[in-house]
């Protein structure tokens, strides 16, 4: 796929510099030929590569068995020592490819990316040797600390990815921890939007990035979306788990404070990002805020529930082929709206992917909404009324949305197809 992009980005900088006369055509064919001979030599392995990274993994391996194996007659000293020589060199071979001006830039990022692995690895060497027993939260904030400052020099996008899942799991353990003002009580929920909270603030303030650094505004924006979609489609069967948190008895200070603060930078982030998100388009960017500001409001609506500020309401009762089944209301309209959130935000997938000549986004539009569609058929399957009822309002749904998108899709093709007859 790489290949076949750079192949076409070359023949439209060939063909622009024969309309301008910059090159002539014997120097084009033979661009084009050197481009085929470097694709077809780039994908082949060497016997010397693959043994290579054989033998160098086999010795990785072998030195932490022997470690292993030694461990506890390996003296403290030693032990900090051979850390410390590792995270050192780790980084100083990055920095010296990097300072070298070495075309090596991702075998720097490698070197960089395990020498930020192997602080959270020395937080843990330091803890046990010295037998501390403090806040697991505190020695992942510690990492996370050690790791912004580098992706900002560094502008590194292998590091942001690390990045992000030290602040998630900074965030869950903080949370899970007994005494923390910021503890969440035995609610799935409420972890659940802690996350949602993230996403909508990654996919907002990578939007904002994108002009400082593309390749760490990509992490986060995939780490967003990725987080988003995991976490609206676990939403999706909400009323199973609603109000299950044992809030009751508890008292009126303990509203999950984390929950609430990363629902608000998620709002943050919208403001920061909301100018330069999907810049192709103004109307799909006005409906992009309005679907992730109405995922918060989702998630507000849940950690409202689940903290007790918003009653439950009635029961309502669901029969199952002879299965009795009791939820809530507030558990099934939020429920609902998750539904619809994970159809409106595949479907908006779809849109902007075929705006933005970006097929990756179109296809995880179109598998969204397959997923969504034989998710609720397995969720909500009973009584042949009930079913035949989603198949109907399903399949009219299915059915509009293929004619508008197609006239959509033909309405652009004729308009670029008069662009080109133009020029």
């Amino acid at each position: 796929m790489i290949r076949s992009m750079f192949q076409k980005r070359l023949e439209g900088l060939l063909h622009t510099a024969l309309e301008r006369k910059i090159i002539g055509s014997e120097t084009a064919d033979a661009l084009r030929a050197l481009a085929t001979e470097q694709g077809k030599e780039g994908g082949a392995l060497t016997l010397a590569s693959v043994l290579g990274w054989l033998g160098g993994g086999a010795v990785v391996l072998g030195i932490m068995l022997l470690v292993a194996s030694n461990w506890s007659g390996i003296p403290d000293l030693v032990k900090i020592g051979g850390f410390l020589l590792l995270f050192g060199g780790a980084h100083a071979v990055g920095f010296t490819i990097s300072r070298l001006g070495l075309p090596y830039e991702r075998t720097a990022a490698a070197f960089h990316f395990i020498g930020g692995g192997l602080f959270l690895g020395g937080v843990g060497l330091i803890a046990q040797i010295y037998h501390l027993h403090g806040r697991p939260p505190n020695g992942v904030l510690l990492w996370l600390v050690s790791l912004v400052p580098l992706v900002i020099l560094l502008r590194s996008a292998s590091l942001s990815l690390l990045s992000v899942f030290a602040f998630v799991l900074w965030a869950h353990l903080e949370a899970a921890q007994s005494g923390s003002p910021f503890h969440i009580y035995d609610s799935f929920a409420l972890h659940l939007v802690l996350q949602l909270g993230i996403g909508v603030a990654l996919i907002g303030f990578s939007s904002a990035v994108k002009d400082w650094d593309a390749g760490v505004a990509a992490v986060l924006r995939g780490c967003g979306v990725l987080l988003l979609f995991y976490i609206i489609y676990t939403l999706g069967f909400y009323r199973y788990f609603a109000g299950h948190s044992g809030w009751s008895g508890r008292s009126e200070h303990e509203r999950s404070l984390m929950v609430w603060i990363l629902l608000g930078l998620g709002g943050v982030g919208l403001g920061v990002g909301a100018r330069k998100m999907a810049p192709e388009s103004s109307w799909l960017r006005l409906r992009l805020l309005v679907l992730l500001g109405a995922t918060l409001l989702v998630g507000a609506g849940i950690a409202a529930v689940e903290t007790g500020l918003v009653g439950q309401g009635e029961r309502v009762e669901q029969n199952d082929f002879g299965w009795t089944h009791r939820y809530s209301v507030a558990g099934w309209t939020l429920t609902v709206f998750a539904w619809a959130l994970w159809f409106l935000i595949g479907l908006w997938c779809i849109a902007w992917g075929a705006k933005a000549d970006r097929k990756g986004f179109v296809n995880l539009g179109v598998l969204a909404v397959g997923a969504g569609i034989i998710t609720r058929f397995f969720d909500l399957v009973g009584s042949l009324a009930e079913t035949g009822t989603l198949f109907l309002v399903g399949g009219v749904v299915l059915l509009g949305t293929a004619f508008g998108m197609e006239k959509w899709r033909r309405r652009i093709v004729k308009r670029m197809q008069t662009g080109k007859a133009a020029a």
